[in-house]
């Protein structure tokens, strides 16, 4: 994982850089999912270990003005569970219904007052 990259840093510049170490499988640059814009880090994978390891050697290297740090991923593109977080089904929670909450000593939601006010104090006016 490279991390502090310049906003601007490209998967070329990446793969200039970090290639010296071995082939690169593959690069990763995340973006912001609403502008875009990559959000400042990388995952840079190698198929070896020992490649990998290598690669270690550019922590602090400056590239685009930046001094870039660079790890071992604790974790895949993918996040800690493996697989695509889009493809993870949600129904267990949408099948829940209100008084379910009330029966584990969470809030239910409340009828609106019958005045139309919000507030305990506003239907005293």
């Amino acid at each position: 994982m490279v991390t502090n990259m310049a906003y601007e840093t490209t998967k070329d510049d990446l793969a200039d850089t970090f290639g010296r170490y071995g082939e690169i499988a593959d690069i990763f640059i995340p973006r912001d999912r609403f502008t875009r814009q990559p959000r400042g880090y990388a995952f840079v994978r190698y198929p070896s270990m020992n490649e990998a390891k290598a690669a270690l050697a550019e922590d602090g290297r400056k590239l685009g003005g930046r001094s870039l740090r660079v790890d071992i991923a604790k974790w895949g593109r993918d996040g800690p569970r493996g697989g695509d977080r889009r493809r993870r089904s949600r129904s267990r929670d949408r099948s829940r219904s209100r008084g379910d909450r009330e029966d584990r000593g969470g809030r239910a939601a409340s009828p609106a007052p019958a005045n139309g006010r919000s507030s305990p104090a506003a239907a005293d006016e």
